[in-house]
C-alpha cells in the first residue's frame, strides 16, 4: 500500500474520472508501482481508495500477474486490521484520456476501503507507549490472520500501516 495524505490540500483537485463503477476524485498517494486515488462508488456513494498501476509496470506481464496475485490474496482476507478490497479492473481508454495521461489505458486497478486517517508515517515520534501497544497488537493480529491463510506482507513499514477506528 502507498502512503495516503487525507488532507484536502494534499494534492491539486483533479477532474472526476469514471473508472468502472467508481469515480476517481484526486490522487492521494504515490509509490514505485503507481498511484492511489481517492474516489467514490458512483451508485453506492461509498468512499474508496483506488490503487492504479503505472504504465511502465502495466506493460510487463510479470508485473501485471504479480498485481493480480496481490489482489486475489488481499481479497481473500477479512479482518478488522486488513484493508477491505471491493473490486478490481483495468483502466479503459475513456478514463485514461480523462486523466490527461496521468493513468494509462490497460493499467490494472484495485478498489479498497478508504482510510481517511492516513498512515503512521510521520506519527511515530508523537505516539505514547500505550498507543504503540495497541497499534502493534492490531498489526500482529492482522498479520497472523494473513499468515494463517498463506499471505505474507512483504513491505511492512509505517507508510503501509493505517489508522482506523478510535
Amino acid at each position: 500500500m502507498l502512503p495516503v495524505d487525507p488532507s484536502p490540500a494534499a494534492a491539486p483537485q483533479a477532474a472526476a474520472i469514471a473508472l468502472g463503477p467508481f469515480v476517481l476524485q484526486r490522487p492521494i498517494g504515490a509509490g514505485g508501482m503507481g498511484e492511489v486515488w481517492q474516489g467514490v462508488h458512483a451508485d453506492e456513494h461509498v468512499p474508496v481508495a483506488i490503487k492504479v498501476i503505472g504504465a511502465s509496470w502495466a506493460r510487463h506481464d510479470g508485473h501485471r500477474r504479480a498485481f493480480q496475485r496481490e489482489v486475489r490474496a488481499v481479497a481473500g482476507l477479512a479482518h478488522p486490521a486488513i484493508v477491505a478490497v471491493f473490486d478490481d479492473g483495468v483502466v479503459d481508454a475513456a478514463a485514461a484520456l480523462r486523466s490527461g495521461g496521468r493513468i494509462a489505458e490497460g493499467s490494472p486497478y484495485l478498489a479498497m476501503e478508504y482510510l481517511p486517517r492516513g498512515s503512521l508515517e510521520g506519527l511515530l515520534p508523537a505516539l505514547d507507549w500505550p498507543l504503540v501497544q495497541v497499534i502493534v497488537r492490531g498489526t500482529l493480529a492482522g498479520l497472523a490472520h494473513a499468515h494463517a491463510r498463506g499471505v505474507i506482507h512483504r513491505d511492512l513499514k509505517p507508510t503501509n500501516l493505517f489508522l482506523v477506528g478510535d
